[in-house]
């Protein structure tokens, strides 16, 4: 805090005080002397009030200063209800979360738990994929297999809607409930529940059941069409993807909904994307193993579809 100059009288003390408050300049008046001492808070602000004090000293009487008390009243006022509408909302959102840390309880994200729970049974009916004679697989799967037993193989429709067209629209979606692996189903359970439960708990589960159902159709779709129409694939990453993104924006734009993520979590995701791309090229098999048929398509997808959704608001905003 430092002191700019003094003034005579007290009532021109305690106006010169008010006026810069309306400045947004955090000022105070304390005697000193014959007069009184005027100190302001912030140093960054120290030549604009000393110029406003050059002002006022020539003119102490003018229109400009005739209201400064009632006006850095009303000032006052409005910052008060607004540290304590903040006060209010930080108390809103930690009963939200309920828990310590951060994490919503399990009851009231029933959609994620729904997600999850629909997830681990259809890899225990399917084998986690492995059991290509599987009913559930040709029932999820974007199209119906058929199954070889000989060569143990599915063989796919070329037309890969073609029961889609047929009415089997559930096509577009359920695939993001088929795993290949138990460590796959794992691995995007662990981040499902990461994201779906923070994103249910703030927006509740219609919000989020549509996010997801947007995510799962156009990954899917783009999956099928740039994925060389080979219907043989699956996983939540894509939806995973897609509700990372949608953290992620909502975290750097928008910090008051309540959402976080960490930075070495982004980095992570957008490196472990980077990887699984690079692992099914086969020109970086010199140096980085083969990472499998990975739905490269749908994570990128996923991901695109998230951040659009999380950043719309700013976009509308812009656009208006």
């Amino acid at each position: 805090m430092r002191q700019i100059g003094t003034l005579l009288k007290s009532t021109d003390a305690q106006r010169f005080v008010a006026y810069l408050v309306t400045q947004d300049i955090s000022a105070t008046a304390e005697p000193e002397g014959d007069g009184f001492a005027v100190w302001v808070r912030n140093e960054d602000q120290l030549e604009s009030a000393k110029a406003a004090l050059d002002r006022f000293r020539r003119d102490p009487e003018a229109a400009l200063y005739r209201n400064a008390l009632a006006e850095a009243a009303r000032v006052e006022q409005a910052k008060k209800e607004h540290r304590a509408a903040a006060k209010k909302n930080v108390i809103e959102m930690r009963d939200r979360w309920k828990r310590i840390g951060g994490a919503p309880s399990l009851s009231s994200t029933p959609l994620t738990m729904a997600l999850i729970g629909l997830s681990v049974l259809v890899g225990i009916l399917t084998s986690a994929g492995m059991d290509k004679s599987s009913p559930t697989l040709s029932y999820l799967q974007f199209a119906r297999g058929r199954y070889d037993p000989g060569a143990r193989q599915l063989s796919f429709p070329v037309d890969g809607y073609a029961q889609i067209k047929q009415g089997e629209v559930w096509r577009v979606i359920t695939p993001i409930f088929v795993h290949f692996g138990w460590l796959h189903l794992l691995f995007n359970m662990y981040l499902l529940y990461i994201f779906g439960i923070r994103i249910e708990a703030r927006y509740g589960a219609w919000r989020m059941g549509l996010l997801v159902l947007a995510i799962a159709a156009i990954s899917n779709v783009l999956q099928y069409e740039f994925g060389g129409h080979n219907a043989n694939f699956g996983g939540m990453s894509g939806v995973v993807y897609g509700l990372f993104g949608f953290v992620w924006m909502k975290a750097k734009y928008f910090p008051a909904t309540g959402l976080y993520i960490h930075p070495q979590t982004v980095m992570f995701l957008l490196v472990w994307l980077v990887l699984c791309y690079a692992g099914s090229m086969e020109q970086f098999a010199g140096w980085l193993p083969s990472l499998g048929n990975v739905a490269n398509t749908a994570h990128s997808a996923g991901l695109g579809v998230g951040v659009v959704v999380g950043l719309a608001p700013l976009m509308w905003r812009g656009a208006t």
